[in-house]
C-alpha cells in the first residue's frame, strides 16, 4: 500500500500516479485513476480505482504527486 501523511486546505487536493524509471505511467495507476485525497490524515492509503497494492513492479518505481493547496509530510510503502 502507498500511504501518505498529508493535509489539504480549502479546495486543496493530492493525486498520485505511479511511474517506472522510464517515466511511463503504470496502467491503472494514473492520476485519473487515483482517488483524490482532500483531507487531513497521518496514515491515508492511496487507492487507484479501489486498488491499493503497489508492490507488483520489480525494480525502481517513482511516485508523481499532483497537489493544490496541500502539504505532504511523508509517504511510504506499507504492507497491508
Amino acid at each position: 500500500q502507498f500511504v501518505i501523511n498529508a493535509r489539504c486546505g480549502k479546495n486543496g487536493f493530492i493525486e498520485v500516479e505511479m511511474v517506472d524509471v522510464m517515466d511511463n505511467v503504470w496502467k491503472g495507476f494514473s492520476r485519473i485513476d487515483c482517488a483524490r485525497f482532500v483531507g487531513d490524515e497521518t496514515n491515508h492509503v492511496v487507492t487507484w480505482r479501489n486498488q491499493s497494492g503497489v508492490n507488483m513492479a520489480p525494480g525502481y518505481t517513482r511516485a508523481r504527486f499532483y497537489m493544490k493547496n496541500a502539504e505532504l509530510y511523508s509517504f511510504r510503502i506499507a504492507s497491508q
